[in-house]
Order: structure tokens, then C-alpha cells, then sequence
């Protein structure tokens, strides 16, 4: 009796398995925009109107209303690079015809929710660019169409949300290179244009792009081996970035790729009375209180000096700091790496899915840095090297391992299938090709 108690129970186990895993085959891509663009839209006719002028709004609206791309702080500075230009344009384009802030924040939540859906049914596609079995796709995308992080996602405050969407932009036009039957030269201008405008919302899409296409050429894809490939690309992506790079020389009177503000970060990071975190460096006697958001006196400084030679001035002060203080800049590196797995948060369940995430990301990388999976494993995780590393240097914030978040949610989702398939005997259901050949 008892044994046959215990077959029936893994025979209805095995029943419920192979049913999830149906439905999640069964979900396609515009399901789950469409599902996370009503819950968006939801939330946000139940969140207040309530805003914080940030950064990239102040210097948006000063855009619309000054006609210059400056004053990022809440006291004058004059001109800058310190933001990435594409959100701004985006506030300043609405702030044009809006012609009122309240109004233009309100349209930008909206144009914030639709790009976060849209990343939803984007990051299923990259999934299945990589060639991921489908229930893995759906799975990934679906941790993500309840928001788990609302004041990102439903907030026109920060750019992070526009960032994830070129990540992914970039990522998949890789994944899709990868697949015959596109030409050499197509995948390269796409690859050159899709990073040239991601770059103008994060910059660190540079060193991911850099980072996977160098992993790719090593795991012998003749395609990222060409020297044409290579060239072409190259040539795309600079002819993409020049604008605003010769912006910025004439403006700024340097020369620097898209931001300048690598100093401030870096000294507000790096010193005697730095703390790991930015909370923590907002405190009293934190090194936020002379950032010139908070303090007149650097932002005078700032202005008398302009802010790239202010700037660069801040970098050689922390550099000197941190040739003089080798043990506490480790120290420092290891807890803001420790911050970005562990990724603390006022709601404990985002702490918790961060956790979570990072354990199933490891588990997922060292079952599959070999095998059927490797190539996708491998691309992601140069993915997040890639993007993240500067991280280590600079304070913590959590927006910086948001879109971390999203990339290994592929990698999480891969093992949870895998685990759920074997005990069922079922094989992956793919919609393309199981397998990245050796090229």
C-alpha cells in the first residue's frame, strides 16, 4: 500500500510538472507585453503625483526651456556631460509640447511603463535568440511582469528602465548574429548602430559589448574572428557617438566618451570618510555633503572651474587616495561587491529576490558553463562582467543592479526548467535549434 501511495504521489507529481511546463511553452511574447503593460497601467492610475527633480529632469527641462543640455544640479553649474544624453531628450522633447512639469513627469511614467513591458516581451525574445528552451523564456519573463521594483519602473526619475531596453537591444542583435542565414555585414551595422544610441543611455553597454563579442571570437564564432566584421561595427558605432562627441569637445572642451562624471563619482566613492554605499555617504560627515547637488561651495567650484577640469581634478584626488590607502579601498571594493549580490533594500523581498536570483545565476552558470548551454551561459555572464564591473568602485545604489537582475534571470530560469524537466523525463521544447555549433 505504502508503495503504491508513493507512485501514484509521483505520478501526479510528474502530471503537474509536465503541466506547468506546457503553459509556460504555450506563453508568447506578446502575452506577456500585453500582461505587464495593464498592470503598468494599473499602478500607475492608483500612484501618486508626487516627484523628485532628479538629475536627468533638471537638465531635460532646462533643455526645453534654455535651449542647452546643463544645470543638472540644484545650483548653477552652466553646461554639462554629466548625464547621458538620451533620457534627457526624451524629458525635454515632451516638455516641449507638454509645456508644464507636473505634466510632462505624468507622460513620462506612461512612456516609463510602456518600455518596461515592452523589456518584459524583450527579454523572452533574447531568451529565445539564445536559443533557450521556451519554458525557460517565459519563466524569465514572467518574474518580471508584476513590477518588482516600482519606484524604477513606474517612476520618470531615472533612465534605467530606457538602459535595460538597449542591454537587451544590444544582447539580442548579438544572439541573432549567432543564427544563419543573416550576412556578416548586416549583423555588424546592426550591432554598431544598436550599441552606438544604447551607449547615449548607459555607457557601460560598451564594455558589455566589448566584454561578450571578445568571449564570442575566444569560443571560436568565426563571425566576431573577421576582421571586416570587426571594422564595420566599429565604424557604425563611431559614426553613431560622434555627435554628441563633438558636443562635448566644443562644449565641454575635452574629450571623453559620453559622460564626464567618472571623477565626481570616484572621489564621492574613494576617501577617508567614504562608506560603501550612498546612503550611507549622505549621512553626516559622508562625502555626498560636497557633491554639488547638496553643496553651494562645489558647486561654485564647479562652475568657476568648469565642470570637466573640476571633474578631473576630483579623479587625481581620489587616485592619490587610493595609491595611499590600498587597504581600505579593498575593503571598500569587497563591501560594494558584496552590496550588489546581496543588493539590501527598504522591502525585504526584493533583498530576498535578489539573493535568490544570484544563487540560481551561480548554480545555473557552473551546471552550464559546459554542454548544450554553454555558449548562452557564457555570453550572459560576460554580459553582466561587462556591465557591472565599474560597480565596484563607485558607491552602491540599487538601480545599478536592476537591469544585473534582469540579465541573470535567464540563467535562474534555465536551471529551475532543467531541474523541473529531469524529474519528468522531458525533453526541451525549443523553437529553434537546440545547439550554438562551432563556427
Amino acid at each position: 500500500m505504502p508503495c503504491n501511495m508513493t507512485a501514484r504521489g509521483e505520478r501526479t507529481y510528474r502530471r503537474a510538472v509536465s503541466r506547468i511546463v506546457g503553459a509556460l511553452e504555450a506563453i508568447r511574447p506578446w502575452q506577456v507585453f500585453g500582461v505587464a503593460l495593464l498592470l503598468r497601467v494599473a499602478l500607475n492610475l492608483l500612484h501618486d503625483d508626487r516627484w523628485h527633480r532628479t538629475e536627468n529632469l533638471a537638465v531635460g527641462f532646462n533643455l526645453a526651456s534654455n535651449g542647452y543640455f546643463g544645470e543638472p544640479f540644484r545650483f548653477h553649474t552652466g553646461p554639462t556631460a554629466h548625464v547621458s544624453p538620451g533620457y534627457p531628450l526624451l524629458i525635454a522633447a515632451i516638455q516641449h509640447f507638454a509645456g508644464d512639469e507636473n505634466t510632462t513627469v505624468h507622460i513620462l511614467r506612461y512612456v516609463g511603463a510602456l518600455v518596461s513591458a515592452l523589456n518584459c516581451a524583450l527579454l523572452m525574445k533574447l531568451g529565445q535568440a539564445l536559443r533557450l528552451p521556451m519554458a525557460t523564456c517565459a519563466l524569465a519573463a514572467l518574474l518580471w511582469v508584476v513590477p518588482q521594483f516600482r519606484w524604477i519602473e513606474l517612476s520618470a526619475e531615472h533612465e534605467t528602465v530606457y538602459s535595460l531596453f538597449m542591454v537587451l537591444g544590444v544582447l539580442h542583435v548579438i544572439a541573432l548574429s549567432l543564427k544563419p542565414p543573416l550576412s556578416t555585414v548586416k549583423q555588424a551595422v546592426w550591432l554598431g548602430l544598436v550599441a552606438g544610441v544604447g551607449v547615449h543611455f548607459s555607457p557601460n553597454i560598451l564594455p558589455m559589448t566589448l566584454f561578450v563579442v571578445t568571449g564570442l571570437a575566444v569560443n571560436a564564432c568565426k563571425q566576431y574572428r573577421r576582421l571586416s566584421t570587426t571594422i564595420i561595427a566599429a565604424c557604425v558605432f563611431v559614426f553613431a557617438v560622434l555627435p554628441y562627441s563633438i558636443r562635448n569637445y566644443e562644449v565641454m572642451g575635452g574629450v571623453f566618451f559620453i559622460r564626464d562624471n567618472l571623477g565626481l563619482e570616484l572621489a564621492m566613492s574613494n576617501a577617508a570618510n567614504a562608506r560603501p554605499t550612498s546612503d550611507q555617504n549622505s549621512e553626516v560627515g559622508g562625502t555626498m555633503l560636497e557633491h554639488p547637488w547638496s553643496s553651494p561651495t562645489a558647486a561654485h567650484h564647479m562652475l568657476v572651474d568648469g565642470e570637466l577640469h573640476y571633474y578631473q581634478s576630483l579623479k587625481a584626488k581620489a587616485r592619490d587616495w587610493i595609491i595611499r590607502s590600498p587597504g581600505q579601498f579593498t575593503r571598500l571594493t569587497f563591501a560594494r561587491v558584496g552590496y550588489l549580490i546581496v543588493a539590501p533594500s527598504p522591502r525585504p523581498f526584493q533583498s530576498v529576490l535578489a539573493v535568490v536570483l544570484v544563487a540560481l545565476f551561480a548554480f545555473a552558470v557552473a551546471a552550464n558553463w559546459t554542454g548544450e548551454f554553454a555558449v548562452p551561459i557564457r555570453m550572459l555572464t560576460l554580459a553582466v562582467v561587462g556591465f557591472e564591473s565599474i560597480y565596484a568602485v563607485v558607491q552602491y545604489e540599487p538601480r545599478y543592479v536592476y537591469i544585473f537582475h534582469w540579465i541573470i534571470s535567464l540563467p535562474a530560469a534555465l536551471l529551475l526548467t532543467q531541474l523541473m524537466l529531469r524529474t519528468t523525463n522531458t525533453k526541451f521544447k525549443l523553437e529553434i535549434a537546440p545547439t550554438f555549433r562551432r563556427q
